[in-house]
C-alpha cells in the first residue's frame, strides 16, 4: 500500500505473527513508487521509534519532521507502529512500562529490522528512539547485528513505577503550581539526595535500576558502537544534572562505557520531554545531522550522488 505524499510509502508487513504497519520516507530525489530505479544499494537506513504509545508520527509530529529532514541527506527512514499501538495489530499489554522495560519488544524489533533491510536494500540500520523507544532500541540492538548505530532521545535505565496513584499525582501537580508546594517539593528533593548518598555507600546504584538494560547499554558502549544522547534538562535545576535525590544514570552509563565508547551527551536547553516545541524538534535534527555527518559519512555521500542524478534527469528531460 502507498499513500499519497511524494517521496513516502506505507507498508505491512508480519512480524512474529503480528500485522505491523509503517511509513517509509525514500532519500533525496527518489519519489514513491519508483525507487526501484533510483534507489542506491546498500544505503544506510534509520528507524524511528516514538515513546509510550504514541503514534508513528511522534508528538507533534516530531518523527514525520525528523523522518522527512534525514531523508534528504540520503538516508531511508522507517517509521513504525510496534504491536499494541495505533495502526498496528496485537493487544496492548496489560502492565505497558514493565512490558517495556523487560525488553520485551526487542525479538519484534529486531525482526520488524530484518525485513526492512531487505524491502529497502540497506546495508545496516541506525535506531533512534525516544523515551520507551529508546529502552526498545537498546535491547534491539543488542539482538540485531544490523544496528550500527543508535540515538537516544531521553532514556531512562530505571525501572518505572506501573501506575502514579490519584493522590500522588494530585500532590505532584499541586507542589508544581503552587509557590508554597514547591518549596517543600525542594526540601523532600534535598531529603532524598542525602539518603542517596548514604545509600551509595553501600551500593552504587539505586535499587530501581535497570540490571538487564545496563547490562545491554554495557556491552554495546563499550563495543565502541556510536551512541548519541539528547537530553532536556530537568524542570528543578539549571543545567544537565538532575535534581537533587535523583540518580545521575546518565553519568554512571558514560562511565560504564569505559575507554572504547563512542557516546555523545547534548542537552538541550529550553526543550521539554518530548521535543515537540520548536526548539527542541530542531536540535534533535541538528545534533543528529551532525553525528550522522561524521559517523556515518558515505550516507551524506550518497545524498550528493542523488542530487547528481536528479539533476541528470532533469537536464535530459529539458533538452
Amino acid at each position: 500500500m502507498k499513500d499519497a505524499i511524494h517521496g513516502r510509502e506505507l507498508f505491512t508487513l508480519e512480524a512474529i505473527d503480528t500485522r505491523i504497519q509503517g511509513t517509509c520516507h525514500f532519500p533525496y530525489g527518489e519519489a514513491s513508487g519508483a525507487h526501484e530505479k533510483l534507489h542506491h544499494p546498500k544505503g544506510t537506513g534509520i528507524l524511528i521509534l516514538s515513546g509510550l504509545l504514541a503514534h508513528r508520527t511522534g508528538n507533534g509530529d516530531t518523527s514525520v519532521y525528523w523522518a522527512d529532514s534525514f531523508a534528504k541527506l540520503g538516508y531511508t527512514c522507517i517509521r513504525v507502529d510496534l504491536p499494541g499501538s495505533c495502526d498496528s495489530g496485537g493487544d496492548a499489554p496489560a502492565e505497558f512500562m514493565r512490558f517495556i522495560d523487560a525488553g520485551s519488544y526487542e525479538a519484534v524489533t529486531a525482526e520488524i529490522i530484518k525485513q526492512v533491510i531487505v524491502r529497502y536494500n540497506l546495508s545496516s540500520v541506525i535506531i533512534m528512539g525516544h523515551c520507551t523507544g529508546s529502552v526498545t532500541a537498546l535491547f534491539a540492538a543488542s539482538a540485531c547485528q544490523d544496528c550500527r548505530g543508535l540515538v537516544l532521545m531521553e532514556p531512562y535505565f530505571h525501572m518505572l513505577p506501573p501506575v502514579r496513584s490519584q493522590t500522588r499525582e494530585a500532590i505532584s501537580n499541586w507542589a508544581a503550581s503552587n509557590r508554597l508546594g514547591r518549596i517543600l517539593s525542594s526540601i523532600f528533593d534535598r531529603l532524598k539526595g542525602l539518603r542517596l548518598r548514604l545509600s551509595l555507600h553501600k551500593s552504587e546504584l539505586p535499587g530501581n535500576a535497570n540490571l538487564p538494560l545496563l547490562k545491554r547499554w554495557k556491552s554495546l558502549a563499550s563495543a565502541g558502537l556510536p551512541i548519541l544522547v539528547l537530553k532536556a534538562p530537568d524542570p528543578k535545576t539549571a543545567d544537565a544534572k538532575p535534581r537533587p535525590g535523583v540518580f545521575d544514570y546518565i553519568e554512571y552509563v558514560v562511565r560504564l562505557g569505559g575507554s572504547r565508547s563512542r557516546v555523545d551527551v547534548k542537552v538541550i536547553e529550553g526543550a521539554a520531554h518530548s521535543f515537540a516545541d520548536r526548539p527542541g524538534r530542531l536540535a534533535v535534527r541538528l545534533y543528529t545531522e551532525a553525528w550522522l555527518s561524521e559517523h556515518f559519512p558515505q550516507a551524506s555521500a550518497d545524498a550528493l550522488l542523488l542530487q547528481d542524478q536528479s539533476l541528470q534527469v532533469e537536464e535530459s528531460l529539458s533538452s
